[in-house]
Parts: C-alpha cells; structure tokens; sequence
C-alpha cells in the first residue's frame, strides 16, 4: 500500500517508473485527481477514504505545533488508567501476532519450530524497512544448511551477503568481500531460489545502524552464536 496527499503524486515521485513499487496494490489518496500505473502499466486500485472535518483540522494543528511531540498537549487530558490499559492491550497484541506469525510459517512451509522462529526472526532483523527482502533472504538459505555451517561465521556471511544480492563482483569489491563472494560460489548449490532482488533493499530514511548491510552481518553472528534462541524464550517466565 502507497500513500499520497494526492493521485498524481505517483507519478510526481516516479513510482510509476521504479520496479520497487511494482507490488504495490492499493493508492491511498486524499485526492484522487489521475489513475496510476506501474512501471509494468498495470493499473493500480485507489482509496479515496471518507473522514470527518474535524479530523482534518485537528491535523491542521498538530501540523503547526513545533513542539517534539506535536500531540502531548493531548495526553494530559487523557485518563492516565485509560493509557495504561491501552498500552498493556499493545504489549499483548503485537506478542499475539508474532506468535500467530511463527505458527503460520510452521502450517504453511511445514517446518518445526527452530526453522519458523528462524524465519520469523530474519523478518524482525529487517525492521523497519527491509521486512520484506529479509523474508525472501532467509527462506533462500534453508536452516539446515546454515545448522551445518554456523561454527564458521566467515561461511554464513559468505551465505547471507551472496544470496542478498548486494554482493556482486560486477559492482566492486574489497578483499574480504571478494572472500565472500567466492565461498558463496562454492556453497551456491545448497540454496533455494534466486539471490534477493537488489532494489528491494532500503537504505534511504534509514539510520547507519539499520543499513541491511549491518543487519546481515549482526543476523549472521545471531545464528554464529549457536544460542537455543526458542528454548530460551519458552523458558521465559515473564517480560
């Protein structure tokens, strides 16, 4: 889902131009004023929603508010008993979807729990932006490979940075990535599918230390450190 002040700011960003938006399937606009394409010309659903005005200029003035956090004048008209169970509800949700989450990785790909966590785990490393490429990256590399190959933190990077696509010798590369490459090479038959798609990866609007590149290497060590990752959450007794 994209959303824009208006239809035609589609065009005006040159999403309609750009692969990365091509699974977009739904524009939510305030105005609708053009349909919209893709860069395959396929025409693309729009939502113009339907709100009440006071909702509008409620956002008028918290658009004006220069204050660090535009609403907190709010809050102290808030019942704070009110906040609490608000937030308690949040805590127990957002833990009730992972959980339903990890349970539907297990019924879909048929796999057992270490395998679901792993690949729900590789999805909470690409937060907030890369999600998606995270996903595709570690369903790519089965977990028995990476079982057979975690004592050796060199061969894993090799792994993940080679299947992620943003290693790639047409683009450059340094000795140790070099190293990586040609490992990846020689362990490339034990994976699944093609490399991850290289425009999928964000690095815009992100802080350095969310950069995918990072991520991959600090999900790489994760798995390195041979942690029962799910037996310690199991035996967890409270948050």
């Amino acid at each position: 889902m994209e959303v824009h002040q208006r239809a035609s700011d589609w065009y005006r960003h040159g999403h309609h131009i750009d692969p990365a938006y091509n699974n977009v399937i739904l524009h939510v606009v305030g105005e609708y004023d053009s349909d919209i394409c893709n860069s395959l010309g396929r025409r693309i659903h729009t939502l113009v929603p339907d709100y009440p005005a006071s909702l509008i200029q409620r956002y008028k003035v918290l658009k004006k508010n220069e204050d660090w956090l535009p609403c907190s004048s709010y809050i102290k008209d808030f019942p704070i008993h009110r906040l609490k169970q608000w937030l308690n509800r949040l805590q127990v949700q957002r833990t009730l979807q992972k959980s339903h989450r990890i349970d539907g990785l297990r019924s879909t790909i048929k796999t057992n729990r270490e395998e679901a966590f792993y690949l729900a785990l590789a999805s909470g490393f690409g937060i907030p932006l890369n999600s998606l490429p995270f996903e595709l990256l570690s369903k790519g590399i089965p977990f028995q490979v990476l079982t057979n190959h975690r004592d050796d933190l060199s061969d894993l990077e090799a792994l993940f940075f080679g299947h992620s696509g943003l290693l790639y010798p047409a683009r450059g590369l340094g000795p140790y990535p070099s190293l990586l490459w040609d490992r990846y090479v020689e362990l490339r038959h034990c994976l699944q599918g093609d490399p991850v798609p290289y425009h999928l990866w964000k690095f815009l609007r992100l802080r350095p230390a969310s950069f995918p590149t990072l991520r991959i290497s600090q999900f790489a060590f994760t798995i390195h450190q041979k942690i029962p990752l799910v037996g310690k959450i199991l035996s967890t007794t409270s948050l």
